[in-house]
C-alpha cells in the first residue's frame, strides 16, 4: 500500500525510485519482507518508512523546477521552505531550530516540546497563513490513517476509533504528537530514554486525563493503554502502566 503510493507519486512527477535518497531498511510488514526474500529480490529505497516524505520533497522540487539531486541537503530550497514553515507554525525563530541528520538522510529539526504541541494544535484546528495547507494535511490524515501509521499501529488505530476528532503521528526516538480537532489543543510527548514501548501508554493516559477517551475506548485500545510485555517464548510476563498526573 505505502510502496505503491510512493511509486505512483514518483511516476506522476516523472521520476524513478532511484531518485529517492532515503536509504532502506526491513519493512515493518514482515510478511512482505519474507515475500521479497522468497522472490529473491533486494530491499530498495521504497521500503524505507521515510520514502513517502522523500517523494513529497522531490515533488515540490520538480513542481518548482529545482534541482532534484540535492533535495535533502539543508541548503536546498526544499529544506529551507520546510524550515520556514516550522518557524511559522511552531513559532520558533529560524536560528533557534536545532538541526541534525535523520536516519533517512534528510534534516531533522529540534524544537521545544511546547512549541511542537503548538504546531499540532494548529494542524488540528488551522488558522492563519498556512491554514489551507494544514487543513488539507489534517483531512488526509483523518481520512487515511493507515497511510500515517500502517496496520496495527497506534496512530492508525487511535485515529480510526476517534473518527475525525484527532490527528496523531509518532516520531523517532519515542516522540508522539497529537492534535485535538474540536478543541484546537496540541499534545507532544517525548520519552526521555527513547524507549518506544512507553509512548502509547503515556499518550493514552494523557487523553484519558483530558477526558477524551472513555472506558469503552480505553478498553478497545487496552494494549496501547497498558502495553503488555512478552518474553522470548511469547509469554506475557508483565505490563507497562502509566504513573503520572497532569499538572493544571
Amino acid at each position: 500500500m505505502h510502496r505503491d503510493s510512493v511509486l505512483n507519486s514518483l511516476a506522476k512527477i516523472g521520476l524513478a525510485e532511484e531518485a529517492l535518497q532515503c536509504g532502506t531498511h526491513i519493512s515493518r510488514d514482515h510478511e512482505s519482507y519474507k515475500q521479497l526474500i522468497r522472490e529473491g529480490k533486494e530491499l530498495t529505497p521504497v521500503f524505507s518508512n521515510c520514502s513517502g516524505k522523500h517523494s513529497g520533497m522531490l515533488a515540490t522540487a520538480v513542481h518548482l523546477k529545482e534541482d532534484v539531486a540535492g533535495y535533502r541537503e539543508i541548503h536546498h530550497p526544499v529544506q529551507q521552505r520546510i524550515l520556514d514553515v516550522i518557524k511559522d507554525i511552531c513559532e520558533v525563530p529560524k536560528n533557534e531550530i536545532k538541526l541534525s541528520v535523520d536516519g533517512c538522510g534528510a534534516p531533522v529539526h529540534q524544537v521545544p516540546l511546547n512549541q511542537m504541541a503548538l504546531g499540532y494544535a494548529r494542524l488540528a484546528k488551522p488558522a492563519g497563513e498556512h491554514a489551507s495547507a494544514l487543513e488539507l494535511i489534517r483531512n488526509a490524515m483523518i481520512k487515511h490513517p493507515e497511510m500515517v501509521g500502517g496496520k496495527n499501529r497506534f496512530d492508525t488505530d487511535l485515529m480510526n476509533i476517534l473518527n475525525g476528532r484527532i490527528v496523531s503521528k509518532a516520531g523517532a526516538e519515542a516522540v508522539q504528537c497529537i492534535g485535538l480537532v474540536e478543541e484546537g489543543i496540541g499534545i507532544s510527548i517525548k520519552v526521555e530514554d527513547g524507549g518506544e514501548r512507553a509512548v502509547s501508554v503515556a499518550a493514552m493516559e494523557v487523553l484519558k486525563q483530558l477526558g477524551l477517551v472513555n472506558e469503552q475506548i480505553n478498553q478497545t485500545l487496552k494494549d496501547y493503554a497498558h502495553a503488555p510485555v512478552f518474553n522470548a517464548r511469547n509469554d506475557r510476563i508483565g505490563v507497562i502502566k502509566p504513573n503520572f498526573i497532569l499538572e493544571k
